[in-house]
């Protein structure tokens, strides 16, 4: 298991190290170049015209290292129905990188993102829930993974808002996986699990502020479809020793993150009678630099420890007391949920106004009255902002009267 640790980590760092240098390298390439035109994506958001495309590589990179890991352990017993979990979960994450590619370069409608979306989990959903679960729970565990699969994608691309952080969150939820597959001695877990670590550890050299590279919409979706692949293996390893949907929950220990981020955006978008699709500034993450002005190290340091916790009591409790894992995954969920408002509630506004948003959900799926303009086009723009304040007037008047 040990070589499987060291050649996994090694493949996977030294693919990624190359293709991040190869991406940051088109800089310097001449700006007629067709490889420049169609990989070389700035972010407009940042100020040090930071790459897009990060993701790519690291992508990349994992995919091969898994294929070339998988080749390399035939001294281990592994089963046809575990290979076959990870090929269709490979198959399916490339959906994912085309999508993210599309969407990085020309911006996609949300409701074009929700169909890749998916479609990537479905196909896998759909061709392996058979081999993950007994058949009498085949349609909840179908079911299940479905939400958890498009909640991971969206949740995991919420925690890319400052550099390194969603290095450090990844990271976290990688080892846990490590360590459960180690626990039973998995090495298909052992090696993907390995191999995330590898690729986010190449990646802080270009993403540690000031960030040169982003991971973009490709490695934030990616990393988190990973995961629900990690969950098959295990559930289908496991599927002997305990009931189908407590292993469930178990394998989802590690992914309470991302699944909550996704929760907490939603429910507080809504409670403000927004769209839970319109993007804000108010995560916790922006809230720890923002308004408690820590630095970035600081605010994704306290995000790492927090999921560093919160993961090893949850897998604590699991081993030492007789709780289900359900029931685990809920103490985890109200955590997450406790902290978020212990941290943010002081700068979160709530509408009294309950009344669910779907108007405004439809709208921002559908983009209605809103033109997408490729900065790249654009050499320099002005705005001027118009405040109508003649009822504001006429009221003064009034009072002067």
């Amino acid at each position: 298991m040990l070589d499987i640790i060291s050649v996994t980590f090694a493949i996977s760092f030294t693919i990624s190290l190359i293709g991040l240098f190869s991406l940051y390298y088109l800089k310097k390439l001449n700006p007629q170049s067709r490889i420049k035109k169609y990989f070389l994506i700035n972010s407009g958001k940042s100020s040090t015209a930071a790459i897009l495309l990060g993701g790519l590589p690291l992508a990349a990179a994992m995919i091969l290292t898994i294929v070339l890991s998988s080749r390399l352990l035939t001294n281990f017993e592994i089963s046809p129905q575990q290979l076959d979990i990870l090929y269709r979960g490979l198959f399916a994450s490339t959906i994912l990188v085309f999508y993210g590619y599309l969407d990085d370069r020309f911006e996609l409608r949300p409701i074009a993102k929700l169909a890749f979306q998916a479609i990537t989990v479905l196909s896998f959903t759909l061709s392996t829930t058979a081999l993950m679960t007994a058949s009498h729970y085949s349609n909840i565990v179908f079911l299940l993974y479905c939400i958890t699969g498009m909640a991971l994608i969206n949740g995991n691309n919420l925690l890319d808002g400052l550099d390194t952080l969603a290095i450090k969150t990844n990271i976290t939820s990688f080892f846990a996986f490590a360590i459960m597959g180690y626990q039973i001695q998995s090495p298909l877990i052992l090696s993907l699990s390995l191999a995330g670590i590898g690729v986010l550890c190449a990646f802080y050299f270009f993403n540690r502020n000031p960030a040169k590279v982003y991971l973009g919409e490709i490695g934030g979706t990616f990393f988190g479809f990973s995961y629900l692949i990690l969950m098959g293996l295990y559930q289908h390893h496991q599927l002997h020793v305990t009931n189908t949907i407590n292993l469930f929950f178990y394998a989802a220990l590690p992914i309470t993150l991302p699944v909550m981020e996704l929760f907490v955006s939603f429910l507080r978008r809504i409670l403000n009678n927004k769209s839970p699709f319109a993007g804000d500034r108010l995560h916790m993450h922006y809230i720890f630099t923002n308004n408690y002005k820590f630095s970035t190290a600081k605010a994704t340091n306290i995000y790492a420890l927090l999921n560093i916790a919160i993961i090893s009591m949850s897998m604590w409790m699991y081993s030492f007391f007789s709780i289900s894992a359900s029931s685990i995954v809920a103490i985890a969920a109200v955590l997450w949920l406790g902290i978020n408002h212990y941290v943010c509630h002081d700068f979160w506004t709530v509408s009294m106004n309950l009344q669910s948003p779907l108007r405004s959900i439809f709208n921002t799926i559908r983009k209605n009255n809103i033109t997408l303009i490729d900065v790249n086009n654009v050499e320099e723009f002005e705005f001027k902002v118009i405040i109508d304040s003649g009822e504001q007037q006429s009221d003064d008047q009034k009072k002067a009267a």
